[in-house]
């Protein structure tokens, strides 16, 4: 009978390093077997995915010389399993049963692993084995894309809790990232006992042998501190202006279209005018160009922003103002032409 050794997770959870961590410490005793439980072997599950699938996958996983096998799995990937468990015995009792252990990993600080997720999904960096390069620039991430994946991130923390509770007690430990990064004896020895190991004479010693390192940590740590401060003031609905507008010639409905664009342009305006908020955060909070934040400003002051300001009209400012830049770097290449010109003529005469 094989016997199981899994890491259920979410992303950015922190449990790339969790497994790391248990891998190098028993490699003595397990060679190389606990590695995998760095590795998702069930990424590949789709909803069409069945029992029979599922097992065939697990029967095929390394099996180390004393019977066991290791796996992460994450949370779309666990529902699936979950739901074809329940159609067949077999495959509820290989992964659920007396011979399966689960170690749950979850984070507790939900906005610094969102701006994590934020930040990997826009630099495409979801592990690091290198360390960090001082001096080089780094992305960084806007607080509409952390509050995205603050959304993704609580959904699957609620749904491990929600797993958690569904395996018994003896059959799973529920550990959170920044407890362990505190102090990791109290997994590491739960594995000694999972496995069926004497722990050491003199106790269990750790010793951090983990390759995978932490990247950007100081500007992670102010985006999630900016998001907090940004969160405490805008956790509120935006209210919509009615659909009809009087005009001082009679009354026009506006087309669903143009209210949502008039409205994302009005809350906008209202942001910057009512509570101050600079252009500068505006643009990077939204993803908006600067200038066209302040033309919109510019409109609203004279009372043309609504559906005077069309989408045209807000182009053909764009394109002036493209024009305008166009003619600033044509100007400044000019110049920099002419000062090269004036120093090798000086420098003729000179030489002269």
């Amino acid at each position: 009978m094989r016997k199981a050794l899994i890491i259920a997770s979410e992303v950015r959870s922190g449990s790339t390093f969790v497994a790391e961590s248990i891998a190098y410490h028993f490699h003595g005793l397990f060679g190389d077997v606990l590695f995998d439980l760095t590795r998702e072997h069930f990424a590949h599950l789709s909803n069409k995915s069945s029992h029979a699938e599922i097992l065939t996958k697990f029967n095929s996983l390394y099996l180390g010389h004393q019977g066991w096998v290791a796996t992460k799995i994450m949370c779309a990937a666990l529902s699936i399993i979950v739901r074809e468990a329940r159609k067949a015995d077999a495959l509820r009792q290989t992964l659920f049963g007396p011979h399966a252990h689960w170690i749950i990993v979850r984070r507790r600080m939900k906005v610094r692993q969102a701006v994590s997720l934020a930040y990997a999904r826009k630099t495409g960096d979801w592990h690091v084995y290198s360390n960090e390069q001082t001096g080089m620039p780094k992305p960084s991430v806007t607080l509409g894309e952390t509050e995205q994946a603050l959304r993704s991130v609580l959904l699957s923390d609620i749904y491990l809790e929600t797993f958690a509770n569904s395996i018994a007690n003896d059959k799973k430990i529920e550990v959170f990232y920044e407890d362990f990064l505190s102090e990791p004896l109290p997994l590491i020895e739960h594995v000694y006992d999972v496995l069926g190991l004497a722990r050491p004479d003199g106790g269990v010693k750790y010793v951090d042998e983990t390759k995978i390192r932490r990247e950007a940590t100081s500007q992670k740590r102010q985006s999630g501190s900016d998001f907090n401060g940004w969160l405490l003031e805008n956790y509120h609905p935006v209210e919509s202006p009615p659909a009809i507008e009087a005009n001082g010639i009679g009354a026009r409905v506006q087309s669903s279209a143009d209210m949502k664009a008039s409205d994302f342009r009005l809350a906008i305006v209202l942001e910057a005018t009512k509570k101050r908020r600079s252009v500068r955060s505006l643009s990077e909070k939204y993803g908006i160009d600067r200038s066209l934040i302040s033309y919109w400003i510019a409109k609203h002051k004279h009372g043309e922003l609504d559906e005077r300001s069309t989408r045209i009209e807000e182009l053909t400012f764009l394109k002036g103002r493209v024009a305008m830049l166009e003619h600033q770097l044509d100007e400044m290449a000019r110049v920099g032409s002419d000062g090269i010109s004036a120093n090798a003529n000086a420098s003729n005469r000179a030489a002269t």
